[in-house]
């Protein structure tokens, strides 16, 4: 049977990798952005919404590294960090989803496709994951406590 420790290594690992992809993928879209020219060849910034997705990529880094020490020296408070950006993460994706299906709703050519099927599936997949770890990080840090 697996423990709920080496669960929450598993998932902290996959979390380590997820950060590190997102990282790479927000700053590459920031960098694109900033160097970006609108049709009358004026400069274009980066837009909040990417900035913050950097910010919660290099923070979710930062608080799962930080978790591993927790698990690795027994403090329960050092889980905190990634139990509460995991949340806010989950949070900002939710709210992202129900921006994106709204939008959808509201078109009036409404196009049915395996795609949107695989979108939608994936969205849900990865909601779902989010609230897995949410749950085994709240395990382990009353277990460790």
């Amino acid at each position: 049977m697996v423990s709920i420790k080496s669960s929450t290594w598993a998932i902290l690992l996959i979390q380590l990798v997820i950060s590190c992809i997102a990282i790479i993928s927000s700053v590459a879209l920031v960098v694109a952005q900033a160097q970006s020219l609108d049709l009358n060849g004026l400069a274009m910034g980066p837009t909040l919404h990417s900035i913050f997705v950097c910010f919660l990529s290099f923070s979710l880094l930062g608080s799962s590294v930080l978790a591993m020490f927790g698990m690795l020296s027994k403090k329960p408070l050092l889980l905190l960090p990634i139990i509460l950006i995991s949340i806010i993460i989950f949070i900002f994706h939710s709210l992202l989803i129900i921006q994106w299906i709204t939008s959808w709703i509201l078109l009036k050519e409404k196009i049915y496709d395996i795609d949107l099927f695989i979108i939608i599936i994936g969205f849900l997949l990865v909601e779902f994951i989010f609230i897995l770890a949410i749950y085994l990080q709240i395990r382990c840090y009353r277990i460790l406590q």
